[in-house]
C-alpha cells in the first residue's frame, strides 16, 4: 500500500511545461503580467502578446497571476491556458512609488500619498506643484502669485525649523531636483516680494517640468517613508515619476489644448467721486486748507475723469496653447517612449508679454532574453522663455489715482505730469522689462543585473542641469524725461548642476511563509552652483541696453557654491502572509554643510503594519469589513537644508581702499560646532475598507519634534559681529490628525460616481527656546505658540468721539496711545485644510470637479494696503466705512492727509508694530478644477481608424467663496495678482 502511495505521489508530481495567455475582461492581452508558481520562487512575465511560458512545473501546482490594477487570481495549471483578470476597483491595489522601490497602499507600512496621471491631466496648469494644492492630506501648497513662472511654497506636515527652509526634498526620476524649492532668479524682477507667513515670491524651477510628462507624484510623510533619505528627508519627500514606455503595438498619442485666462479677483477701488470726497474730508478733519500744491489732484486735475485701473492694467485676456505628441511601444524585451511638447501663454496685462516652453521626453527600457540584465534611460529636456514686465502692475492699480490723465499722449509717448505735477506711470513697468531663458536637463540611467535568482545588483545615476539667463532693463523710455535720465539694466546668470550615483544591492526570498526584501546601497551626490549679477548703468541709447560693454558703469558680483553628500543606507522589509508587515531602515549621512567633526550622523526608522482583516474569524463574522490595517512608525531624520558654508568664516571686499589697495573685512565668524538639526517622527494610523472597499477610510495621527535648532544668536557688540548661527536646544513640535475618505458611490454598468475627501488638522508649536526673552527673536516667537503668528497691539475699536483707534494696555485699560504689544496675537497656520473631488462617468461622458478649502486667519485688507486713508493714494471701497463725525460707529478711523495727526500716528504704529486689525478671517472654498470630457465610442473609433478620441473642457479657479476682503485669501497680499481663472478646450487622439 505504501509503495502504491509513493507511486501515486510520484505520478502527481510529474513536471510539465505550462503556457498560456493572460487577458483582461475585453479579451485584450495584458503585457507584463506576473505569473508565479505558488510556494516557489519560479515566476515569469507575459510578453507583448500576453503569452507566458513556465517550464518544469509540477502538474498539480497552483499559479498566482497578478497585474497592476487587477485582482490577483490563483489558478490551477490545469486551467491556465487562458486566464481572464478582472480590474480591481480598489485603490488599495494601485502601485505606489516609494524610496528605491514600489509597493501598494495595501502593503505599505509608511505614510505615502499618490497623485496619478489621471488627476494631473485634468488640470490646465504649467507648474506641476499647482496640481498638488488640496489633493493630499498633510500637504500645504500655496501659490505666490497668479503670474506664470511664479513660485509655490510646499510644506509637508508643518514648519519644522525656526529659521531654516522647511520645503521637502524633491526627486524627479531618481534625481534630486531644485534643492529646497529655492528660487532661481538672480536679479529679482516681477517675482520678488514678501508674502504672508514668512513666504516670499521668486521664479520657480518647476516651470521647467511639463506636467503632461508626469506619470505620478508621491508624497512621503512619516519616518518610515522618509528616513531612508536621511538628512534630506526631514521635511518630507516628493517623488515625481515621469511616463515610461510600455510593451505593445506602436502607439501615437497627440493632444492639443487652447484656452484663455482672466484675473480671478481684484479689489474694487474708489471711483473719482469717492476718492475726491475722501480727500476733501481728510483736509477738513485736519483743519488744513486745500491749495494747488497740496491738493492738485482735487483742484487742478479733471474731476470728471474716472478710470478703473484694475481693469485697464489687469483686465485683459491671456491665451494659452499646448501641444503634446508622443510615440511609444515595444515588446517584452525593449520598450520606448519619445515625446515632445510646446506650451505658450500670454498675460492679462498690456503689452506683448508671454511665457513659452518647449521640450522633449525620452524613455528607453531594455532587458536581456533571460531577464537578468536590464537598462533604463529616462531623459527630459525643456527650454523656456519668459517675457514679462519688470515690476508689479497689480501693485500699481492700488496707488494710481482714478482721475489720473491718460497714460499715453497723442504721440504715443508715456505721460508723466499734469498741471505741473508728476505722477508715476504704471506702464513704465511695461516699457521696462524682465526677460529670462531657462534650459533644463534631467536624466537618469538605471542598470541592473540579477546575479542570482534572489540577488540583484543595480546602479542608478542621475544628472540635472539648469541654466538661467536673465535681464531686467529700465530703458530711458520707461523714465520721466524731465530728469534727463539714463538707462540701466541688471544681467543675471545662474547655473545649477546636480550629480547623484547610487549603487544598490537587493535580495528577496520567501522565508517561513513570508517574503523578505533586503536593500543595501550607497549615495554620492554633488551639487554645483554658479551665479553672476552685473548691474549696468548710464546708458544713453535704449538700442544698446542689452549690451554690457555699452554701459559706462558696471558693478559685478558673482558666486560659487559646492555641496557634497555621501551616505550608506539599508532597508529590511518582511511581509508575512500579507498580514504582518515590518520595515526597518537605516542611513549614515555625511554632508559638507557642517563643520569638521559634525559632518556625519546616523538616522533610521521602523515601521510596522498589521492587516487584521485577513484573520478568518473577522472574514466570516464581519463580512462588511473588507480591509483593516493598523500601522505605526517611529524614526529620526536630519536636516541639512541650511545653505552652504554657513559654518565658515567669510569675508567681503571693502568699498574703501587702503594705500590704493582693496581690502577685506570679516562678515561671519567660524563655528566648528555647527551641526545637524534632528527630527523625531512618530505616527499611528488606521486604514479601513468597507463593502469590498467601496468605502475606504484612513485616519493618521502624527507627532514630529525637531530640536537642535539652528538659529541666529545675538553677540555682544565688542565682538564686531551682530550674531552667529549656532545650534540651540530649541524644540519645535508639529502634531496633527489627517483623514482620507474614498467612496465608490455608484458603480452600475453605464454610470459611475466616486468621491475623494481629505482633511488635515495641523498644529505647530514652539515647545522650548532657552533664552528667548533676551534673544533677538523675543518679538517674533512665543513659547507654546506656533512659529507662524501675528503679533501687535490690541485695539478697542474706533473712538466715537475722536474717530481715532483706541488701544488696550497691559492692565486692560483703554488708551489712545499704543503701549502693550502682544507676541502671538493670532495663529496664521490653517486650522484645517483639504479638498473634495467627485468623479462621474455616464457612458462616454465624464465629469470631475474638485473643491479646495482652508480654515485660516490671514493678513487683512488694512495690512495689505499700508497707506493711511486720506493721503494722495487711492483706496479700496472698503475704506468708505470710516468715522465721519462724533458719535459714528465705524470699522476704520477717520481720514487724514497729515503726517502729524493722531490718526496718522495710530496708523503708523499699527503698520510698523502690528495690531489685531491687521488680521482677518482668510478662510475660503475654491472650485480649483472642473473637467468635462467625451470619449468617442468604439464604433466611431473603428470608422476613424483610431484607438482613442477624447474631447474635453477644463476650468481652473472658477469660483471662490470667502469672507476675505483683500485681494485673495490664499496669497493675502493686495499688491500681488490673484490666481487666474482659466478655461481650456482640448482634444486627445491615440492611434
Amino acid at each position: 500500500m505504501k509503495e502504491k502511495q509513493n507511486t501515486d505521489r510520484n505520478q502527481q508530481q510529474t513536471n510539465i511545461d505550462v503556457h498560456g495567455i493572460i487577458v483582461d475582461q475585453d479579451l485584450k492581452p495584458l503585457i507584463g503580467a506576473t505569473v508565479k508558481v505558488k510556494g516557489t520562487s519560479k515566476n515569469t512575465a507575459t510578453n507583448n502578446l500576453g503569452e507566458y511560458l513556465l517550464p518544469d512545473v509540477a502538474n498539480n501546482a497552483v499559479l498566482i497571476v497578478s497585474y497592476i490594477g487587477y485582482l490577483t487570481q490563483e489558478v490551477s495549471v490545469k486551467n491556465a491556458s487562458k486566464i481572464i483578470l478582472s480590474k480591481s476597483e480598489s485603490k488599495l491595489d494601485e502601485v505606489q512609488v516609494i524610496a528605491y522601490g514600489t509597493t501598494t497602499k495595501r502593503l505599505n507600512t509608511g505614510s505615502v500619498a499618490t497623485v496619478s496621471a489621471k488627476d494631473i491631466e485634468k488640470q490646465p496648469v504649467s507648474n506641476p506643484l499647482a496640481i498638488l494644492s488640496g489633493k493630499v492630506p498633510g500637504l500645504l501648497v500655496t501659490q505666490s502669485s497668479g503670474q506664470t513662472g511664479a513660485s509655490f511654497t510646499v510644506q509637508v506636515r508643518g514648519q519644522n525649523s525656526i529659521v531654516q527652509n522647511s520645503d521637502p526634498l524633491f526627486i524627479v526620476d531618481g534625481v534630486p531636483f531644485a534643492t529646497n524649492n529655492d528660487g532661481i532668479s538672480q536679479v529679482g524682477g516681477p517675482f520678488s516680494y514678501s508674502l504672508a507667513r514668512g513666504r516670499s515670491g521668486d521664479l520657480s524651477p518647476f516651470n521647467s517640468i511639463n506636467p503632461s510628462d508626469i506619470e505620478s507624484i508621491e508624497i512621503l510623510k512619516d519616518a518610515d517613508a522618509t528616513a531612508i533619505y536621511g538628512s534630506r528627508g526631514a521635511n518630507g519627500v516628493v517623488l515625481i515619476t515621469t511616463k515610461k514606455g510600455k510593451a505593445g503595438k506602436t502607439k501615437f498619442d497627440v493632444s492639443f489644448q487652447e484656452g484663455y485666462s482672466q484675473a480671478g479677483r481684484m479689489i474694487k477701488m474708489m471711483s473719482t467721486d469717492q476718492y475726491l470726497a475722501m480727500r476733501k474730508e481728510a483736509f477738513a478733519n485736519d483743519g488744513v486748507s486745500m491749495t494747488n500744491s497740496n491738493a492738485f489732484d482735487v483742484l487742478l486735475w479733471d474731476t470728471k475723469r474716472s478710470t478703473d485701473w484694475g481693469k485697464y492694467l489687469l483686465g485683459g485676456t491671456a491665451n494659452t496653447k499646448s501641444i503634446q505628441g508622443s510615440v511609444s511601444g515595444g515588446n517584452d524585451l525593449t520598450q520606448f517612449l519619445i515625446g515632445a511638447n510646446y506650451y505658450h501663454e500670454t498675460t492679462v496685462s498690456p503689452g506683448s508679454l508671454f511665457f513659452n516652453r518647449g521640450g522633449m521626453h525620452v524613455n528607453i527600457n531594455h532587458s536581456s532574453t533571460d531577464k537578468r540584465f536590464s537598462i533604463q534611460l529616462t531623459t527630459s529636456y525643456t527650454a523656456s522663455k519668459n517675457n514679462n514686465s519688470s515690476g508689479n502692475l497689480a501693485g500699481s492699480m492700488l496707488t494710481i489715482l482714478p482721475n489720473t490723465m491718460p497714460l499715453y499722449d497723442s504721440a504715443g509717448n508715456l505721460t508723466w505730469s499734469e498741471s505741473g505735477f508728476t505722477f508715476t506711470n504704471p506702464l513704465s513697468f511695461i516699457k521696462s522689462y524682465y526677460n529670462n531663458t531657462i534650459n533644463s536637463l534631467n536624466s537618469n540611467l538605471q542598470i541592473s543585473y540579477r546575479l542570482l535568482s534572489h540577488l540583484k545588483l543595480q546602479l542608478s545615476s542621475g544628472y540635472n542641469l539648469m541654466e538661467v539667463d536673465e535681464i531686467k532693463a529700465n530703458p530711458i523710455i520707461s523714465k520721466n524725461p524731465s530728469s534727463n535720465p539714463t538707462g540701466n539694466a541688471a544681467f543675471g546668470n545662474n547655473s545649477f548642476k546636480s550629480l547623484v550615483i547610487e549603487p544598490q544591492l537587493s535580495y528577496d526570498q520567501e522565508i517561513t511563509g513570508g517574503k523578505l526584501d533586503v536593500l543595501l546601497g550607497t549615495t554620492y551626490q554633488q551639487n554645483n552652483g554658479t551665479g553672476s549679477s552685473i548691474n549696468a548703468s548710464g546708458y544713453t541709447n535704449d538700442e544698446l541696453i542689452r549690451s554690457m560693454s555699452a554701459a559706462p558703469t558696471l558693478s559685478v558680483s558673482n558666486s560659487f557654491n559646492e555641496y557634497r553628500y555621501a551616505a550608506v543606507f539599508g532597508r529590511i522589509h518582511y511581509n508575512y502572509k500579507d498580514t504582518y508587515l515590518i520595515n526597518i531602515t537605516g542611513r549614515r549621512d555625511g554632508s559638507s554643510r557642517f563643520g569638521p567633526g559634525r559632518q556625519w550622523a546616523n538616522f533610521g526608522a521602523i515601521g510596522a503594519g498589521w492587516i487584521f482583516s485577513n484573520f478568518p474569524v473577522l472574514k466570516n463574522e464581519l463580512k462588511w469589513l473588507s480591509f483593516g490595517k493598523f500601522r505605526a512608525s517611529y524614526g529620526i531624520t536630519g536636516n541639512d537644508g541650511i545653505g552652504n558654508y554657513q559654518y565658515l568664516d567669510t569675508y567681503s571686499n571693502s568699498q574703501y581702499p587702503y594705500d590704493g589697495k582693496s581690502g577685506l573685512y570679516p562678515t561671519r565668524l567660524f563655528n566648528a560646532e555647527y551641526g545637524w538639526e534632528s527630527n523625531k517622527k512618530l505616527e499611528a494610523a488606521l486604514e479601513l475598507g468597507f463593502l469590498r472597499d467601496r468605502i475606504f477610510l484612513s485616519t493618521a495621527w502624527y507627532r514630529n519634534r525637531s530640536d537642535n535648532q539652528l538659529v541666529n544668536y545675538a553677540l555682544p557688540t565688542q565682538t564686531g559681529f551682530a550674531s552667529i548661527t549656532q545650534n540651540l536646544p530649541a524644540l519645535v513640535q508639529n502634531t496633527g490628525v489627517e483623514f482620507l475618505l474614498n467612496t465608490r458611490n455608484i458603480t452600475t454598468g453605464v454610470f459611475k460616481w466616486t468621491t475623494d475627501v481629505n482633511v488635515s488638522f495641523p498644529q505647530n508649536k514652539l515647545l522650548k527656546f532657552p533664552g528667548l526673552s533676551t534673544s533677538s527673536y523675543r518679538n517674533t516667537y512665543a513659547i507654546g505658540k506656533s512659529l507662524n503668528i501675528g503679533s501687535g497691539y490690541i485695539t478697542a475699536g474706533v473712538n466715537p468721539k475722536t474717530g481715532v483707534y483706541d488701544f488696550v494696555d497691559q492692565s486692560g485699560n483703554i488708551s489712545s496711545t499704543p503701549s502693550y504689544r502682544v507676541v502671538g496675537l493670532v495663529n496664521l497656520d490653517p486650522k484645517y485644510y483639504g479638498g473634495i473631488t467627485n468623479d462621474l462617468t455616464y457612458r462616454q461622458w465624464s465629469l470631475s470637479f474638485f473643491f479646495e478649502f482652508r480654515k485660516q486667519m490671514g493678513y487683512s485688507l488694512l495690512q495689505g494696503q499700508r497707506v493711511v486713508p486720506g493721503q494722495r493714494v487711492n483706496q479700496p471701497v472698503e475704506m468708505l466705512d470710516v468715522w465721519h463725525k462724533p458719535g459714528d460707529v465705524a470699522q476704520y478711523q477717520r481720514y487724514t492727509q497729515s503726517t502729524t495727526s493722531d490718526a496718522y500716528k495710530a496708523n503708523a504704529a499699527i503698520y510698523s508694530d502690528g495690531a489685531d486689525v491687521n488680521y482677518a478671517d482668510a478662510s475660503f472654498i475654491r472650485l480649483r478644477n472642473i473637467y468635462i470630457g467625451y470619449q468617442f465610442s468604439d464604433s466611431i473609433l473603428k470608422k476613424l481608424k483610431v484607438n482613442r478620441l477624447n474631447l474635453f473642457l477644463q476650468g481652473q479657479n472658477l469660483w471662490l467663496i470667502t469672507k476675505y476682503k483683500g485681494n485673495d485669501p490664499e496669497i493675502q497680499l493686495n499688491s500681488i495678482m490673484a490666481p487666474l481663472k482659466s478655461f481650456v478646450l482640448g482634444i486627445q487622439l491615440s492611434m
